[in-house]
Formats: C-alpha cells, sequence, structure tokens
C-alpha cells in the first residue's frame, strides 16, 4: 500500500487494488469507528459503504467483516479509525476527514446495537450523509431482542438484521 494523492488531493487517502481509494490512518493509536468497504456491483461498479458504528460493537463489527470476508460476499472493508469525543478540541477536524469519505461513498451503513442511539459521532455520521444526499441503512447486530432503539436518522430507513445476502441485496436498491 502506498500513500498517494485523490483527485481531491488528500494525502492521507491510499490506493489499494481493487478497493479503490481509502483511509490509511487518520491518527497513531486509535480504536475502530466507521469503515469504508465496498461492493463490487455486478456491472464491475465499485459500491463504496461507509460503516458506522460504536466502539462497544467492535467485536461484533470485527465478526460482521470476517463473515463478510469468509462467506465471498461481495462486501469487503478497510478501516478508518477515530477515538476523539465528539466535542472534543479536534471535532472540526474529525468531521472534515469523515465528511471527505462520506463524498467518496456511496451508502452509509450503520450497524447498530443497544447503545448506539445515544452516540453523537453516530448521528453526526447519518446526518451528514443525508445532508450529502448519500442513502443510509441500518443493520442491527443483535437478534435477540436487546435492542430497543436505533438512532434516530434511521427512522423511515432501511433497516436488516444480520444477513449478508439481505445487506448486499439492500445496498444495491439504494444505490440504483
Amino acid at each position: 500500500m502506498r500513500i498517494t494523492d485523490t483527485p481531491d488531493n488528500w494525502d492521507n487517502w491510499a490506493e489499494l487494488g481493487e478497493l479503490g481509494w481509502i483511509v490509511d490512518t487518520l491518527a497513531p493509536g486509535v480504536v475502530h469507528r466507521a469503515v469504508l468497504g465496498v461492493v463490487q456491483d455486478t456491472e464491475d461498479i465499485m459500491i463504496r459503504s461507509f460503516l458506522s458504528f460504536v466502539e462497544e460493537d467492535l467485536n461484533l463489527v470485527n465478526l460482521f467483516r470476517g463473515q463478510a470476508k469468509n462467506e465471498d460476499s461481495e462486501l469487503e472493508f478497510a478501516d478508518f479509525s477515530i477515538k476523539e469525543p465528539f466535542d472534543s478540541t479536534n471535532a472540526e477536524y474529525i468531521g472534515g476527514r469523515i465528511a471527505a469519505q462520506l463524498k467518496l461513498s456511496s451508502v452509509t451503513i450503520c450497524l447498530y446495537g443497544p447503545t448506539t442511539y445515544t452516540s453523537k459521532w453516530v448521528e453526526w455520521e447519518l446526518r451528514k450523509s443525508l445532508e450529502l444526499g448519500k442513502p443510509i441503512m441500518g443493520v442491527c447486530l443483535y437478534g435477540d431482542g436487546r435492542v430497543r432503539f436505533y438512532p434516530a436518522p434511521l427512522e423511515g430507513k432501511p433497516r436488516v438484521a444480520w444477513n449478508l445476502p439481505d445487506i448486499v441485496r439492500t445496498i444495491r436498491q439504494l444505490v440504483h
């Protein structure tokens, strides 16, 4: 992987073969919070997906990514990480970097669990996606009834269970 310039001259984007443009790193020593991924469309069009989730769900998100890879589900992901409070002094900088990724994405997918609805960052990412004209969808990480709420911006938007064929089908419906 090499650092190169994107069309927008961002110096922290990396080109990674068929995955296209992804963020290499935002800051050292951070915890995963969002992911930029792609679905290879049947018409060889890359569908870039921005995943939004909370740190508490990181283990399930990693399982989701591994399952997608192992089941050859047409989903591939590359990490983008932040670990800053929403109101930190770096929030404006981080928001700018996230917005740049959202602009390059085709769809934003919220992987939500029991506490995701309380995250200001997740809400901001979803609202910013809508502001940029990007479709959003939700994927519930738990099927046992423990998730009682989802982030407010997902109201009236597609929300599916953790089922990879359904997720891929929903992504394709949203971007076509």
